[in-house]
């Protein structure tokens, strides 16, 4: 090969690598960050709705988001989209500490570095609007995040998540995973719970009924919890007996002025992880905890908060 083809090679190599990171770029400076997080951000129009998606454990966020199919969807629907990021220094498994007290306080670790960097994205791409999604622990950390901070957000999504409060160390985390919080705990705990019914955000909780790894007695007691501070109802076509259709069982309940409150989205045969679906356009890709369905969440989620179009 020619001194000419290998510049015009190495001018390609760079022109990809340019392309396959350019639509992220680190989002620094966001003020006050005891937690010790990064981010990334996506950048798609000013005024834009910001949705904030955060990783499971040994997940890397940006890839993450591509993989998962948000980054598609803020590509396709023109929203913004903030992916923070966790350290191997922080958790041995890049894990969100949802367990630790001094990062689920409100205004403390970690809850407090994700509240900075989110009121700075917000303000960078003069958002009206922001929704937070997250997987595994980091769909602890979205139930976290929501009761601590519901005013901050439209709505959210919790995937093979868990209740808050759950627990106060590794130990009852992993007690909490297997046999869910006892029920009494996730009402007694929060001045956050005397807050109005119509103030909260919406929110579509996701499960797999073959999870080994989360009980999804989580999603229903997470529901109950839901179902309490909002005072939703069913609906009439959503109940108990809904049938399943394809293997995906849904449940809705509204609100008297405002419309589907909250949703729980049920998969019959998958596991632990975020439901993709590789043959539609923006669906995803399976892979580690990424799991082929019936239905992409990344779609059908930001369709439940009426981000398309």
């Amino acid at each position: 090969m020619s001194r000419t083809s290998n510049s015009y090679w190495s001018i390609g190599l760079l022109l990809l690598s340019h392309s396959a990171i350019a639509s992220f770029f680190d989002f620094t400076r966001f003020g006050n960050n005891p937690g010790a997080l990064s981010a990334k951000l996506f950048k798609s129009s000013p005024s834009r709705p910001l949705v904030v998606l955060l990783h499971g454990c040994t997940q890397n966020g940006e890839d993450f988001a591509q993989k998962s199919g948000f980054l598609a969807q803020a590509e396709r629907q023109n929203f913004n989209l903030l992916v923070p990021q966790q350290s191997l220094e922080n958790n041995p498994h890049q894990c969100f500490n949802w367990y630790s007290a001094s990062d689920y306080r409100k205004d403390s670790g970690e809850s407090l570095s994700l509240k900075n960097m989110i009121m700075m994205a917000k303000a960078r791409v003069d958002a009206k609007r922001v929704y937070i999604a997250g997987l595994s622990a980091g769909g602890a950390m979205t139930s976290i995040m929501l009761l601590n901070y519901p005013e901050l957000f439209s709505g959210g999504a919790v995937i093979a998540g868990l209740p808050f409060p759950c627990a106060d160390n590794l130990e009852q985390a992993l007690s909490c995973m297997k046999n869910g919080p006892a029920p009494e705990a996730l009402y007694a705990f929060h001045p956050q719970l005397k807050q109005a019914k119509e103030d909260w955000p919406k929110l579509t909780i996701w499960f797999g009924n073959q999870d080994k790894i989360v009980n999804p007695v989580n999603s229903q007691l997470l529901a109950q919890q839901w179902l309490s501070l909002t005072g939703a109802h069913p609906t009439t076509i959503a109940s108990d007996t809904n049938p399943v259709s394809n293997g995906v069982s849904v449940r809705q309940w509204r609100s008297d002025d405002r419309g589907v409150q909250l949703q729980l989205v049920e998969i019959d045969q998958i596991g632990h992880g975020m439901p993709v679906a590789p043959g539609e356009e923006g669906g995803g890709e399976s892979g580690p905890y990424l799991l082929k369905s019936p239905l992409s969440a990344a779609i059908a989620i930001t369709k439940f908060w009426l981000l398309t179009g």
